[in-house]
């Protein structure tokens, strides 16, 4: 039982690296996923939500929604409300300026 240790002959590991080629059209973007924003056409002068709804192509729900949000920064404001002898009442808007 002989415990000696021989010596390793040392092996070179160098690697020689290639530049990658990198595309010609550097600014590529990435494609846009879901559907495309679309804005809301405010009337100009007072209007009601019917109105709104009128001269948009957006559904009445996602109308609802941009005018919430609108409301809450300050882009419309809330000027009237229209009172019928039947139904219910109408709120008048303005964009303000």
């Amino acid at each position: 039982m002989n415990n000696s240790i021989e010596p390793v002959e040392e092996v070179s590991t160098q690697v020689e690296s290639q530049p990658v080629e990198q595309p010609l059209s550097s600014t590529v973007e990435p494609p846009k996923r879901g559907r495309p924003k679309i804005n809301v056409d405010w009337p100009e002068g007072r209007f009601t939500f019917n109105m709104l709804t009128d001269k948009n192509v957006l559904s009445s729900s996602s109308l609802r929604k941009k005018m919430r949000l609108e409301l809450k920064r300050g882009g419309l404001v809330k000027v009237d409300t229209l009172r019928t002898a039947f139904g219910r009442p109408q709120n008048i808007y303005s964009k303000n300026s």
